[in-house]
């Protein structure tokens, strides 16, 4: 091929950009003017390592990884493009970059949009020596502008999506093209077939094309926020301040000490994703030749905005009062508990060891407690309502704050309401069906998760310090966060409009709906009133919103409860009940809150949290393991057998994508490709040396030693039958 039928970089029009630039208004800035033009950039780099020969090497497959790791990982970008608008302009040496931004003019803003800004920035500061960064991860920028350069902002649009670029450009229905063969040591001098430069071409277009959508909404480049949670928070603020009593409640609720701050992180808790014991490690299956089924799996429709609508919150300041638990409909409280002699009564385990200060003489499930001599913990009065359900103990309250409950502010659950409306009755729906139906059904089911974010998201952040090629973290001290706290109650400005008291409540909540499911009863009642049959013994694997169980239950009675709280608020704020069960572009109502049940399973096995498979009507294998993709489940021909203890996924296997990321900061002046035509010789220090990885699906011995239960299977066989006859 010949590389000039591409646009180089002697073809940019740099009188592009003085195009559609508008008068900047931020004050004190080395520019007048912000441009609205859209510049995307992209590099391609490969990776080797120097041999004990003091040979550049390529990645060769089937080597174990104790070879590669006494080897020295190096990487060179190789190629690059930058585009402006949809003109793409292809460049080989990256060090060619400064000197194109040095000609942009110097009076105007650029934005620079890069998908994963943190991969290109390791190789970009080669070349710039000072960078101011805002980052909330070392080695993940979110911005960054070289300090030489102030009128030039590389901005990360994963941070604003968090789709992986794969993903947006099926979304807008410009696919990304095939992936280029990493293994092959490529140079700035290296021949490039028309393929692989239209594949480097794609990557900046879906990247132009997805940042076109936000200029729509936001009209301006230099207003599309940062990350998608910005985005969110933007449009939440918006309506809370034009709400004089939320924007009052919001300011009353910021934590009044740095003491408090800390209890409210102490007592929160993600979700609960956890397997039985007694039936991990195990491949369930149908128990009569007559049954199609093992077991069903069951979901609750958008778990979290369902709780911040339906359940009271604290609304005022914690003081410190006495545990009166008959009172919890009215006050949360916040506990700080010494339990002694505790003892679970259920197959499932609800107690981490990991939120415990202490713990002693404990016996655990995969880090749940199954029981323990003495523990303390923090916790609030839903996860209280769990956890006297599910075990024996003595108890002793060594501190007790509580505060008013309720419900959240009336301009949160309509918003709530409005994108869970979209999210359902766009579902499917094509652009040219309903103009723009496809962008805002995407952006909806974003929206609604991303809510439940900002309430977990941390009011003080540590800041991460970016200086000449090293990263820190500079953790802010008791009496700064104090100050800043101070700040935020007298001089707020619209910063705080939401209360971080609230998200610990809405994953105790929703935890609190998921053991109800499990146990047949209502624990959000103050009596915990029963409505069926304990499910314990037959629950295998729960994961935040979701239970797979042994055969089937009849969850009716607990979606009646849903209808009748969400029936309440609706009443209390005066809202259309009718809000909260969209129908779907098929006709079907989607009350939010209910537990549905989804696609049955005729096998399932698990192997702990975050580690399952099963098998559908299908035929066809799914596979959830943290760590791995779930195409890998390819490598496993089929059996569900072959996932068990020591399942070694191969690193070389076409199915598994799994890289392990090297930071480099010191790489040696190597010569690339020599004696070859492409032989290059490259001066860098820092970059990236990706490499295949595969995974190990190991179990730890402790966790082995339970679900093994060798000395019972001795006497009664170890098969599912005998199981059975063991567990019930």
């Amino acid at each position: 091929m010949k590389e000039n039928s591409w646009k180089s970089i002697s073809d940019i029009n740099l009188n592009l950009l003085e195009e559609k630039k508008y008068k900047s208004k931020k004050k004190d800035a080395e520019y007048q003017f912000e441009s609205d033009i859209i510049i995307t950039f992209d590099i391609e780099t490969t990776s080797a390592w120097i041999d004990e020969n003091g040979e550049v090497i390529p990645y060769i497959p089937h080597k174990p990884d104790e070879y590669w790791s006494e080897l020295t990982p190096i990487a060179l970008p190789y190629k690059w493009q930058l585009s402006i608008e949809d003109e793409v302009y292809h460049g080989r040496l990256l060090s060619d970059i400064p000197s194109i931004l040095r000609k942009f003019p110097k009076d105007t803003h650029f934005i620079i949009w890069v998908h994963n800004l943190g991969f290109e920035f390791s190789f970009l500061q080669n070349y710039f020596e000072n960078w101011k960064i805002f980052a909330r991860n070392m080695h993940k920028p979110i911005y960054a502008i070289p300090e030489e350069l102030p009128n030039i902002e590389f901005r990360c649009s994963m941070s604003l999506t968090h789709f992986s670029l794969e993903t947006w450009g099926d979304i807008l229905g410009f696919p990304k093209l095939h992936s280029l063969d990493y293994n092959i040591l490529r140079t700035p001098l290296t021949n490039l077939t028309d393929e692989e430069m239209e594949y480097c071409e794609r990557d900046c277009l879906v990247v132009y094309k997805g940042i076109q959508k936000f200029l729509e909404k936001y009209n301006h480049i230099r207003s599309i926020p940062l990350t998608q949670t910005g985005q969110v928070r933007r449009e939440v603020k918006k309506r809370v301040r034009k709400d004089k009593q939320a924007y009052r409640l919001a300011l009353k609720m910021i934590p009044e000490s740095v003491e408090m701050y800390r209890i409210y992180h102490k007592i929160f808790s993600g979700g609960y994703t956890h397997a039985n014991y007694t039936l991990s490690g195990w491949t369930i299956e149908p128990i009569e030749e007559s049954d199609e089924y093992a077991g069903g799996q069951f979901d609750f429709a958008s778990s979290y905005p369902y709780h911040m609508i339906a359940f009271k919150y604290p609304v005022s300041n914690f003081t410190r009062d006495i545990w009166e638990p008959e009172k919890r409909y009215k006050f949360a409280y916040i506990l700080h508990l010494r339990l002694t002699n505790v003892k679970a009564k259920t197959s499932n385990h609800y107690l981490s060891s990991s939120k415990c200060e202490r713990c002693i003489n404990g016996t655990f499930d995969n880090g749940r407690i199954i029981d323990c001599d003495e523990l303390e913990l923090w916790t609030t009065d839903a996860d209280w309502d769990i956890f006297s359900e599910t075990y024996s103990f003595e108890m002793e309250v060594l501190d007790c704050y509580r505060a008013r409950k309720g419900y959240l502010p009336k301009i949160f659950i309509e918003y709530i309401l409005e994108l869970y409306c979209q999210k359902t009755t766009l579902k499917g729906v094509k652009d040219e069906e309903v103009p723009g139906a496809e962008a805002l059904y995407a952006e909806s089911k974003q929206y609604i998760n991303s809510i439940f974010g900002m309430a977990v998201t941390d009011l003080i952040q540590d800041s991460i310090i970016y200086e000449k090629g090293d990263w820190s973290v500079q953790y802010k001290s008791e009496k700064e966060v104090n100050d800043f706290l101070d700040d935020l109650k007298s001089n707020n400005k619209g910063r705080s409009f939401m209360a971080y008291q609230w998200g610990p409540w809405i994953t105790a909540y929703s935890r609190r709906s998921l053991w109800s499911c499990i146990l047949g009863k209502d624990l959000a009642s103050i009596e915990h009133t029963e409505y069926a049959s304990s499910n314990d013994e037959d629950v295998i694997y729960c994961d935040t919103d979701s239970i797979k169980m042994r055969g089937f239950a009849d969850f009716s009675w607990y979606n009646v409860l849903v209808d009748e709280r969400v029936k309440t608020v609706c009443q209390w704020y005066d809202i259309d009940f009718e809000r909260t069960r969209p129908v779907d572009p098929k006709g079907k109502k989607h009350p939010i809150g209910h537990f549905e049940a989804e696609e049955p399973f005729i096998e399932f096995k698990t192997l702990g949290a975050k580690r399952y498979i099963y098998r559908t009507e299908d035929k066809k294998l799914h596979m959830t393991v943290s760590g791995i993709n779930k195409d890998a489940v390819k490598d496993l021909n089929d059996d569900i057998k072959n996932f068990t203890d020591g399942t070694i996924f191969d690193k070389d296997s076409p199915n598994v994508r799994k890289k392990l990321h090297t930071y480099l900061s010191d790489m040696p002046d190597v010569i690339w490709n020599k004696g070859q035509y492409d032989e290059f010789h490259s001066f860098i220090k820092y970059g990236i040396n990706l490499r295949p990885t595969g995974y190990h699906l190991k179990i730890s011995s402790d966790y082995l030693d339970l679900i093994d239960l060798e000395e019972v299977f001795e006497n009664f066989g170890n098969d599912q039958h005998s199981r059975l006859a063991i567990f019930g």
